[in-house]
């Protein structure tokens, strides 16, 4: 692999607004992953945090980080930018672990020829790094690459999810997560907010479906005093708990239409007026919704309306499902099996054979099934073994070898098929009443572990 293959993750702070969007807008465009400091204080925390391949700062900055012996000792390989007047005093820093200064203003082939002189450093260090151990029996499982300090996965697709969360953080658009439920759509807002400038600010996130119409009002725009029976005193809503920072609307498909326009309101104006009030206040958020329903569908059955549709899809990012990424199963159970065994003070380990089936299995419920089996698998463990086989799993076998099912195959008929959707309905189905008959027939307790509210389980198992 040459060096221009390599994508690093720069980190940017540069005083200059005009020079940070054309640096920001050139390393994108080779595809390199790229985030900018505002301050001195947002620096060190993403230096600290985020472990950046390449720093690109202004003389300024650097001044401050000749200071600061506790960032001095993590600094990556950094590139200075410097005004005429400050040039010489830059490039005596050139002996001082700067790796190039770039006089401004700033050219852009100079640019592009100082990241490209540390990137076969950078391809040096990763290969270092990703040698394999030698195998033996007390071998230490694969270390779990965990991404924005949530997201676990390196198939293509999170890949590319990773560039464009990057990408939006630095905008204050209006992002909708659409993916199927349990995909993770959560841990993609929470990535979004901690990318942005806003990352020191609150994060607030709600289940819309979660919340009764009467109270989902009062508490996303809070209420005055007498607003309703029960409203013995003033409540400021999560929109206004969130000043600054990001509220989260999960399940945003599930809002009464008569709340919709309330929405609406707060992202064209920014404005929120609480239950019982005829005063609006300011309030400086950015909305991330998330879905899994088809809006557009809604929308066709008046139940969503059209306009604030477009309004929360000024920037879509899809989540991909389990199903799409099956080779990032491993990763994913091995990670979640680690938690466990922390939680119940013992090492377990998954065998060959229930691997293969966790990546076997279609997985309707996504990593939050997947989440569930694996603690499942591990409170169900005799207490003498640390070993997770196939069974104890307790998933249905699926086959994907048809060599060893010819005769299932060859009876088959166009009508023996159903559709993708029905088939994933039907294992849902039989996942939910394993998981109540697990759990002695508790609906509360089978709802916990299955990670959804006993509404949603009453309803699933009446289908």
């Amino acid at each position: 692999m040459s060096s221009s293959n390599v994508k690093a993750k720069i980190l940017i702070m540069e005083e200059d607004p005009n020079l940070l969007d054309i640096l920001r807008a050139l390393f994108r465009s080779l595809e390199h992953r790229v985030k900018s400091a505002s301050d001195n204080e947002s620096l060190a925390s993403s230096l600290q945090t985020d472990s950046p391949d390449i720093l690109v700062c202004s003389y300024t900055t650097w001044q401050f980080l000749e200071k600061t012996p506790e960032l001095r000792q993590i600094l990556p390989p950094t590139i200075v930018t410097a005004a005429y007047a400050e040039l010489e005093q830059a490039r005596a820093a050139l002996s001082d672990g700067v790796s190039a200064v770039l006089p401004k203003p700033v050219r852009t082939q100079s640019a592009i020829e100082a990241i490209e002189a540390i990137l076969p450093t950078l391809q040096n260090k990763r290969k270092k790094n990703t040698v394999p151990a030698p195998v033996s029996e007390s071998a230490e499982e694969p270390e779990i690459n965990v991404h924005f300090q949530g997201i676990i996965g390196e198939h293509q697709a999170m890949q590319e999810l990773y560039d464009t969360i990057v990408k939006v953080a630095d905008t204050d658009l209006t992002v909708l997560v659409r993916g199927e439920s349990g995909v993770g759509k959560e841990l993609v807002a929470k990535a979004i907010h901690l990318e942005s400038s806003r990352r020191d600010k609150p994060f607030v996130a709600i289940n819309c479906s979660a919340m009764p119409e009467n109270l989902l009002e009062s508490e996303l725009f809070g209420h005055v005093k007498g607003a309703f029976t029960g409203a013995l005193k003033a409540k400021d809503g999560l929109f206004k708990t969130a000043d600054g920072g990001t509220i989260f609307l999960d399940e945003i498909g599930s809002i009464p239409i008569s709340m919709q326009l309330s929405l609406l309101r707060i992202l064209q104006d920014k404005t929120v007026r609480p239950v019982g009030s005829t005063q609006f206040f300011q309030v400086d958020v950015r909305v991330i919704a998330a879905t899994n329903e088809n809006l557009e569908e809604r929308i066709k059955n008046g139940l969503f309306r059209e306009d604030l549709f477009f309004r929360l899809n000024s920037f879509p990012i899809r989540v991909p499902s389990l199903r799409e990424r099956t080779d990032d199963i491993p990763e994913l159970a091995r990670f979640f099996l680690k938690r466990a065994s922390e939680e119940h003070n013992r090492k377990f380990t998954f065998t060959q054979e229930a691997m293969e089936m966790l990546q076997r299995y279609p997985w309707p419920g996504n990593i939050r099934e997947l989440q569930n089996v694996v603690q499942r698998s591990v409170t169900v463990a005799p207490p003498d073994s640390n070993i997770i086989d196939a069974k104890q799993l307790g998933l249905p076998e699926v086959h994907d070898d048809t060599e060893n099912q010819p005769a299932a195959t060859q009876s088959m008929t166009k009508e023996s098929f159903m559709t993708l959707k029905a088939y994933l309905k039907l294992c849902e189905r039989d996942y939910l009443r394993k998981a109540y008959e697990f759990c002695g027939q508790d609906k509360e307790a089978a709802a916990k572990l299955l990670g959804i509210s006993i509404g949603t389980l009453y309803r699933k198992l009446d289908e």
